[in-house]
């Protein structure tokens, strides 16, 4: 009985283990297998194609960097609102925003993102509250200040 016992604790200690070990993955090591967007112009085809990519990752893998994950996928939902003008792709590219932030606050980039969505979607105090983190969050040499014109004339 005590070997038969010893073997099934074994088996949960390998088994704790393997599942401890799957959840190692820095997102930035993978990252270019899953997403190939840019700053620049974009194919509507391959943001489609990374928007499922994403979506289809198992998110749970991740140890590190997992706020970028949240950010590329945002940043995804909110080129194919470029592309169609759906404004739901806004909501989607917000909730996951949202993700990116509550793994790191002071993520720039993803307030940045959170201003631009809010913006275009006609929601002025929530556009400025974000505008407003990503400035404290960004050393003052970074800002893009041409891009605040647009926000701070329409909402403030």
């Amino acid at each position: 009985m005590n070997l038969l016992k010893a073997v099934f604790l074994a088996l949960i200690f390998i088994l704790l283990h393997k599942k401890s070990n799957a959840q190692n993955i820095d997102y930035n090591k993978i990252r270019d297998s899953l997403t190939s967007l840019t700053c620049g112009k974009q194919d509507k085809e391959l943001v489609n194609r990374t928007v499922l990519k994403l979506e289809a990752f198992d998110t749970n893998l991740l140890r590190k960097n997992i706020q970028q994950y949240y950010y590329d996928l945002g940043y995804a939902y909110y080129i194919q609102y470029a592309f169609t003008n759906d404004t739901n792709r806004l909501r989607k590219s917000i909730q996951t925003l949202e993700k990116a932030i509550c793994h790191k606050p002071k993520y720039s980039a993803a307030l940045w993102m959170l201003s631009l969505d809010y913006h275009f979607l006609n929601n002025c105090p929530k556009s400025l509250y974000y505008l407003n983190r990503h400035k404290k969050a960004t050393p003052k040499k970074r800002w893009m200040k041409d891009q605040f014109i647009s926000i701070e004339k329409k909402c403030g």
